[in-house]
């Protein structure tokens, strides 16, 4: 009871434009970042970055789940030349326009989604809380939350990519683009147990 108390004293975090933009520019830097190393690894070199309205455009392949743009529209109005070069980013490599887009982006943007036909295909939640003392985890009695040592890289790939496959079996496609996460620059990895048992991940 003592945990859940703690837990509702917690400062209330307000969303804000200021706050709406750190996270989805955490994201789209971890996307970024993934490419790089994709491209640092692989020969073929197809991954790429473009910045566009303020956010990133990343392809790492056909279909690859990071292959999408974010951030974008978070620092003002979109022109129609930056909609267009997000267009071009993807119509170039024979993919389609995937945008994760935030509420809070300016109109312009979704005025262009209108006005050329895009629609919404899924929502996304994310939670937020305060940090203390560096670390956002609040132990809860049972849960042991650490950071992944080298040596258990393959396991946290395989538990983070189940966690995204929960409706279809792991490829090997997204084993590889978990590892390029996992490796990637500034990336901490940890695992969740419950009486020694994995049962999560996070970076």
């Amino acid at each position: 009871m003592e945990n859940l108390e703690n837990l509702e004293n917690l400062e209330n975090l307000l969303l804000t434009l200021e706050l709406a933009r750190e996270i989805e520019l955490a994201e789209a830097h971890a996307a970024v970042a993934c490419a790089e190393m994709m491209a640092s690894v692989q020969s073929e070199k197809i991954a790429a970055v473009e910045k566009i309205a303020g956010g990133f455009a990343v392809y790492c392949g056909a279909s690859n789940p990071v292959t999408q743009a974010v951030g974008l529209g978070l620092l003002g109005p979109v022109s129609l030349e930056e909609f267009d070069q997000l267009e071009r980013f993807y119509f170039d490599r024979g993919e389609p326009v995937r945008v994760e887009t935030c509420p809070l982006a300016d109109a312009s943007l979704f005025e262009f989604y209108r006005e050329r036909g895009y629609h919404v295909t899924e929502f996304s939640n994310v939670m937020a809380r305060p940090i203390e003392n560096g670390f956002a985890v609040t132990s809860l009695e049972g849960i042991d939350v650490r950071l992944a040592g080298p040596e258990e890289l393959d396991l946290w790939v395989m538990t983070v990519s189940q966690g995204f496959a929960e409706n279809y079996p792991v490829t090997q496609e997204l084993l590889a683009v978990m590892k390029m996460f996992a490796r990637s620059k500034n990336t901490e990895c940890y695992l969740a147990r419950i009486d020694g048992r994995v049962v999560g991940g996070a970076t």
